[in-house]
């Protein structure tokens, strides 16, 4: 099936606009050394300025003095080559970057080109169409071939509509990159969100209009074992670590009641049936909270929800039963709070970091700020009440960052269909710009330039940069 090329575009392989070649081996005495005159940039460069949001390598770790380019028989690269992993794990990456300055890289890199230097952008963004991946060859450490990267499609507009279209790019990748950065803020702003509203309804803030005109019980200063019945924790053994299902029976691991809600494949399946205990299996409505974790996490409480498979408590995980007078969802919201957390981090003990503990009497001595129970009620469905919000919220964020995320290789798409920008008679044929760039890369004028070139400053050849900066 023929490809719809736009009028005017010429449908031809990248290797008929640009070199393509290889790093070469790092000189390990130069590591780290700052002095050089000339950056070399390893294959990790590639990944630290993509991550930091930026298309051009503008500073590297290491240089190399000019006195010794020519013994490391390695060509120099020109600004505007394009550079992409070529080898291992960084190659699935996909990720690319244009040097700024003429530069030496590594031979896990592979650079390409551009014959005509204006087109660096160009190439630079239709590269971001390609898993190059997908070109690679070898059973151990898979590589990309260069012949392949040669013989990718390409379709080539005049060089006005180009610029036209890196100019549209740019702007919108602009606004696209502002949209992510505020689009990246919504997550902590609803864990702040969740974490005020929770201070404030453990500190009576969130029903002071509620208990207005109410005869009610005064707030009181609780410890958590006036209100403890039982507390009760499972066993510790092996099992393989794959989860329950409805034929098995499973140990719970902490990983479970780590994030609020209930995980029943955060699970453990035993095996032996002598260590199966019925007593042991956890109910939906159970409190559940695990007495050992990081610092951050020891603590961690949930009320689950529903169950259906059979699951039993573990030694790292509590199931408590309270007294009447106090609701187990305002407990968890507590113990969910700032002042619940630093209760819990204040008692719990251990040496290490990944490792904290919480005993049975620790637990007990938190002080708890005890409304009556009517208003626990009332905290408990205002809480909910401003969580589901919250959630919500949180829910259309997920779906406009999948939106978000997928906007830029839509973009590009519609660029390179010749979508993006208005096509403009002035534009002229690619033909024009191919025939140019075929003379000056056959070397049919001294120089590498051709009269029409000559003519239009804009159109500048790399193979002068290469005459200056030689192999």
């Amino acid at each position: 099936m023929e490809k719809d090329v736009p009028i005017g575009w010429e449908e031809i392989e990248l290797g008929d606009i640009a070199d393509i070649t290889a790093g070469i081996g790092f000189p390990k005495k130069h590591q780290g050394n700052s002095k050089g005159a000339i950056p070399f940039y390893k294959v990790g460069d590639i990944s630290k300025t993509v991550v930091r949001g930026d298309q051009w390598m503008t500073s590297a770790d290491h240089y190399i003095d000019e006195s010794i380019l020519k013994s490391l028989k390695g060509k120099l690269l020109p600004k505007g080559a394009i550079v992409f992993a070529k080898i291992g794990e960084a190659l699935k990456l996909n990720r690319r970057a244009i040097l700024s300055e003429p530069a030496l890289v590594d031979n896990n890199v592979m650079a390409v080109i551009p014959y005509c230097s204006n087109m660096d952008k160009f190439i630079y963004y239709f590269l971001l169409t390609e898993s190059l991946d997908k070109y690679s060859a070898g059973n151990a450490v898979p590589s990309v071939r260069k012949s392949s990267v040669l013989a990718i499609p390409f379709s080539l507009p005049s060089l006005p509509e180009q610029q036209r279209i890196v100019a549209k790019l740019d702007n919108l990748f602009g606004h696209h990159d502002s949209l992510k950065t505020r689009l990246n803020r919504i997550p902590q702003l609803l864990k702040d969100f969740r974490q005020k509203v929770l201070t404030q309804a453990v500190t009576g803030k969130l029903t002071e209009k509620w208990r207005k005109g109410k005869e009610l019980k005064e707030w009181k200063m609780k410890m958590m074992g006036d209100f403890v019945i039982k507390i009760q924790a499972g066993k510790n053994f092996n099992c393989p670590e794959y989860p329950v299902t409805e034929n098995t029976v499973g140990l719970v691991k902490i990983s479970a009641v780590t994030w609020g809600k209930f995980n029943p494949n955060e699970t453990k399946t035993v095996l032996d049936k002598s260590k199966i205990y019925p007593e042991l299996f956890i109910k939906k409505g159970d409190f559940l909270m695990s007495r050992a974790n990081t610092l951050e996490l020891v603590g961690a409480s949930l009320i689950v929800d529903e169950i259906k498979f059979r699951i039993m408590l573990s030694d790292k995980i509590w199931r408590v039963t309270f007294k009447e007078e106090i609701d187990k969802r305002y407990v968890d919201f507590f113990l969910k709070s700032s002042i619940g957390r630093n209760e819990i981090e204040s008692r719990a003990t251990g040496n290490q970091l990944s490792m904290r503990n919480i005993s049975h009497d620790s637990f007990k001595k938190i002080d708890l700020n005890y409304p009556p129970i009517e208003e626990q009620q009332e905290i408990v469905r205002l809480v909910e009440s401003l969580f589901a919000k919250a959630d919500q919220i949180e829910a259309s964020y997920k779906k406009l960052k999948v939106k978000i995320e997928q906007l830029p290789q839509a973009l590009l798409a519609k660029a390179f269909r010749g979508e993006l920008v208005e096509q403009l008679p002035i534009d002229g044929d690619a033909r024009e710009l191919l025939e140019e760039i075929r003379k000056a890369k056959a070397g049919l004028e001294k120089g590498g330039r051709t009269k029409k070139m000559k003519e239009n400053d804009e159109v500048r050849m790399v193979a002068e940069d290469g005459a200056r900066y030689g192999k």
